[in-house]
């Protein structure tokens, strides 16, 4: 029993890990096209 829910917290973990590497990704993105369209 112990092993599912240790299993179910670390997939949570890498599963949240992913989302906010995404989030930074497309924050990193958005910030260098926007700075190609206004010149900055």
């Amino acid at each position: 029993m112990h092993d599912f829910i240790d299993a179910a917290r670390r997939n949570t973990k890498s599963t949240r890990q992913s989302i906010l590497a995404q989030i930074q990704r497309h924050k990193e993105l958005l910030k260098e096209n926007l700075a190609g369209m206004y010149g900055i």
